[in-house]
């Protein structure tokens, strides 16, 4: 009986090892495309790969390996570079020099529209630092950058000076807002974005732009707000 006992354990061993070797593995879950970071006004991708990394800085591409670290993800590679994450934010170095802060970008790239005066405004961020804006008129173009603890900030953008007639309160207003300001940047998902300020906020919503919709115009462009005193 025990020798019975002892032939139907193994034999029940040998089959589940057939099993086994027959039952698909799970793939690993990893990181399929590069994460876009913004560090000061250069643009970096980041791309985890196992127990590595591969980082594109411009025109150079460094290979790294994951290193060990307290917090976040730490990876090192040759000439002194290092790559430190954390959540969306990282530190960079760049042969032994430390970069301006590396701030996620990737999630904020791309086309935007927002509400002004009961009309809609087109918005559309580069990933060099660079955005573009309009309601259909004049066309805003200027710089904005991505800043610790999840702010943005607006330099003083440049406009086209055409006259627009009644787009000209909603071409002021949005004018005002993206001129030399700063704001807490916030994501509800991934079609919907919040600029916040002490004076409020401005929900921005992913859209499908138009592809002439931020073209470039024969008109010169100025860094003063839109008057319609000239076309």
């Amino acid at each position: 009986m025990r020798t019975f006992k002892s032939l139907a354990a193994r034999a029940l061993t040998i089959l589940l090892s057939a099993c086994a070797q027959h039952e698909p593995v799970p793939e690993e879950a990893t990181i399929t495309q590069a994460v876009t970071f913004l560090c000061g006004r250069q643009p970096v991708s980041f791309l985890p790969q196992g127990a590595g990394a591969t980082l594109v800085v411009g025109e150079k591409r460094v290979e790294l390996l994951q290193a060990r670290a307290a917090s976040g993800a730490r990876y090192l590679g040759e000439s002194s570079v290092e790559f430190w994450s954390r959540g969306d934010e990282a530190l960079l170095t760049l042969a032994g020099e430390v970069q301006p802060t590396c701030i996620r970008s990737d999630r904020l790239t791309g086309a935007w529209t927002t509400q002004l005066e009961a009309r809609t405004a087109q918005l559309r961020f580069m990933e060099n630092g660079a955005f573009a804006a309009t309601v259909g008129c004049n066309r805003l173009r200027g710089a904005y950058e991505l800043r610790p603890q999840g702010r943005i900030g607006f330099g003083v953008p440049a406009s086209t000076k055409m006259a627009c007639g009644e787009l000209m309160e909603a071409e002021q207003r949005l004018w005002a807002l993206f001129s030399e300001r700063q704001y807490t940047l916030r994501f509800d998902g991934e079609a919907r974005a919040l600029l916040v300020s002490v004076d409020g906020s401005i929900e921005l919503l992913r859209a499908d732009a138009p592809p002439d919709a931020l073209r470039e115009t024969r008109s010169g462009p100025s860094t003063q707000p839109p008057t319609g005193t000239s076309k």
